[in-house]
């Protein structure tokens, strides 16, 4: 949900925040960092906007990271608080997830379009 949120707020589409509020917390203003967001990947994904947050509390360790290009949020957790091994292992994972996200995204799209032509 909190991810969805971030997601529908970035679009514009959010009944929580306003739109403005939305850009304000996205909007990076010190380098790529905007309140607890990072703007764009560490490793270009190729697929758009990347916005992400993550943590740790030395005994787990947690990556958010929502692409609004493609409307898609992945949520990654992993008990491994060696933050280095654990971050490496989670942007693997977007990695691997992303392409297949982005072709879906692009299905649903000309689906979409399909449909509201009325064929």
């Amino acid at each position: 949900m909190y991810a969805d949120e971030h997601l529908q707020g970035i679009q514009g589409r959010s009944s929580f925040l306003k739109r403005e509020s939305f850009q304000r917390l996205h909007h990076p203003n010190l380098n790529s960092y905007a309140y607890g967001w990072v703007i764009g990947p560490p490793e270009e994904l190729g697929i758009g906007d990347v916005h992400w947050h993550n943590g740790s509390n030395t005994m787990w360790y947690a990556l958010l990271v929502i692409l609004p290009d493609i409307n898609a949020a992945i949520a990654i957790t992993s008990n491994d608080g060696n933050f280095k091994v654990a971050e490496r292992s989670a942007w693997e994972i977007v990695k691997r997830l992303a392409r297949p996200l982005e072709t879906a995204h692009k299905k649903s799209m000309s689906l979409d379009a399909v449909k509201s032509a009325g064929y």
